[in-house]
């Protein structure tokens, strides 16, 4: 299933994409070998920096918690968000009032488009957004760590 179809599907029909949620993830979600296996596949499919991030078993051990987590009550959880992102969220993001917003994206990005990151980062007043482009969805997070804690953390010394 395509991962954005989702979120429509769950804004027209959450039964629906509840069950599918449960089919792809949380059927397994209780059987940490599986779930490895599974998350393994789907590693598959994503970009080269995703996949090199899956490939380090810190990070799949990480992700293969969140499922487990996510899915430990079922899959309505993962429905609702997905139906939440796929719909108008009750506020204009041009209306966000803050002195500083940071927004990281990889622009290898398979499940988030950087258009999306960038249309966002845009139209968020005073929004700091920082793109790069040998990034993916998992693998910012892993190789830019640092980058992004420094960051914050110094915006937080300087208040």
């Amino acid at each position: 299933m395509a991962r954005n179809r989702i979120f429509a599907i769950a804004a027209r029909a959450p039964w629906l994409a509840r069950l599918l949620l449960w089919a792809a993830w949380g059927r397994v979600s209780r059987d940490r070998a599986k779930l490895k296996a599974v998350m393994g596949r789907y590693a598959q499919e994503l970009t080269g920096p995703d996949q090199a991030a899956y490939a380090d078993p810190k990070v799949m051990s990480i992700m293969v918690d969140s499922i487990a987590e996510a899915y430990r009550q079922g899959s309505r959880g993962q429905a609702h968000e997905s139906a939440l992102l796929g719909r108008a969220w009750g506020f204009r993001l041009e209306d966000i009032r803050c002195d500083k917003v940071y927004l990281w994206h990889g622009e290898l990005d398979p499940n988030v488009p950087v258009a999306a990151g960038r249309a966002v980062g845009a139209a968020i007043p005073h929004c700091q957004t920082v793109c790069f482009p040998d990034e993916g969805h998992i693998s910012i997070l892993v190789n830019r760590r640092s980058e992004i804690l420094r960051a914050l953390t110094s915006s937080l010394a300087m208040e």
